[in-house]
Order: structure tokens, then C-alpha cells, then sequence
């Protein structure tokens, strides 16, 4: 799948933001929202949603398939679960550090 190469970053641009590519003439897309009446301010703001894309496009930078990756991790965290049953320590603490990273902790 051919897409814009990376690496990605985002620039405010007059109250909205700009998602930007590695050629700094080229937006991929410009991010606003709607603050009117009855607007939802509970919402991410067009800021947190770009730091959010531009990470995770980063991240998958070189991924033939980003797509795979949530069952490849979902794989992963399967057999680390059955190894951790088995009593296999081997990698003592690699298994809750690798599970703790998905969570986010």
C-alpha cells in the first residue's frame, strides 16, 4: 500500500492543526472542530487526536501491514500467557514488562 512516508509531525495553523509529512509544503490533512452551540467539549481536541495519529503512523513506519499488528500482538500475548503457565521463567519478568507496556503502565 503506497501512503505518504514518514516520518509524520503535527503544526498548529490558525486554530486548527495541520497533520504534516516529511516534505514540509505538504499538509496530509488539517484537523478542526466545532465549538459551536451544543458542541461536545468533552471531546479530544484537534491537538491530542493529531499528537495521537502522527504516533502511531510514526510507530508503524516500516510495517509492511500496520493492519496485522493488533492480531500479531494479540498472538503475542497468548504464547507469553501459555509460557507463564508452563512455569517457563526463562525470561524472568520480560512477560509482565511486555504486558504492562500494552496496557500503557
Amino acid at each position: 500500500m503506497e501512503h505518504t512516508k514518514e516520518p509524520w509531525h503535527y503544526a498548529p495553523h490558525h486554530g486548527e492543526v495541520d497533520i504534516m509529512a516529511h516534505n514540509p509544503s505538504h499538509a496530509v490533512c488539517r484537523m478542526f472542530v466545532d465549538r459551536g452551540i451544543g458542541a461536545d467539549t468533552a471531546q479530544p481536541t484537534p491537538k491530542q487526536d493529531a499528537v495521537r495519529i502522527v504516533a502511531c503512523v510514526n510507530a508503524c513506519a516500516g510495517i509492511p501491514n500496520p493492519a496485522a499488528i493488533p492480531a500479531a500482538l494479540a498472538a503475542l500475548v497468548e504464547s507469553a500467557k501459555q509460557h507463564r503457565a508452563r512455569g517457563d521463567n526463562g525470561h524472568a519478568g520480560i512477560i509482565e514488562l511486555a504486558l504492562a507496556a500494552l496496557k500503557g503502565e
